[in-house]
């Protein structure tokens, strides 16, 4: 490529929108949009899960209460169900975290709530398999496995 051709390619990074204490990633999903989640704020303190188009808007999808979860980790998944699954290192019915999904219209599912016989407090993402969605967890042993319970 030549000097002139690059300078023809050359792209423009726009700020769409910012964070403070960014920990996990946007991710794109297949309808376009980004999808995100905060550890705090929201309607109840304890976190959201957004969307936010190409254009910039903003949608919460939404806010933890605490019982659903709380102080979301990790990035998030978009599966082959098109759902967006996640984790929450607090919350729940032990309030030891939560895996959750997420529909692009917002229609939310507490799938587990984690305990302290099984592990607490997860602080990763989740991984595809072809039989589930399996937490990820560094130095650990998996905790849980959600195995299609959505379906």
């Amino acid at each position: 490529m030549t000097r002139s051709e690059a300078a023809a390619r050359k792209e423009t990074t726009v700020t769409l929108r910012s964070w403070r204490w960014v920990l996990f990633d946007l991710i794109q999903a297949a309808d376009g949009n980004f999808y995100r989640t905060t550890g705090n704020g929201g309607a109840f303190g304890s976190g959201t899960i957004f969307k936010m188009t190409p254009a910039g808007d903003v949608i919460v999808l939404h806010a933890f209460n605490g019982t659903d979860g709380g102080r979301a980790q990790g990035s998030l998944l978009q599966a082959t169900d098109g759902s967006v699954y996640g984790m929450t290192s607090s919350g729940g019915t032990a309030n030891r975290g939560t895996i959750f999904k997420v529909t692009s219209d917002g229609t939310f599912a507490l799938l587990h709530s984690f305990d302290s016989a099984e592990g607490t407090t997860p602080f990763a993402g989740l991984i595809q398999t072809v039989m589930a969605i399996s937490t990820v967890r560094p130095r650990t042993t998996v905790a849980s496995t959600v195995a299609r319970r959505s379906r």
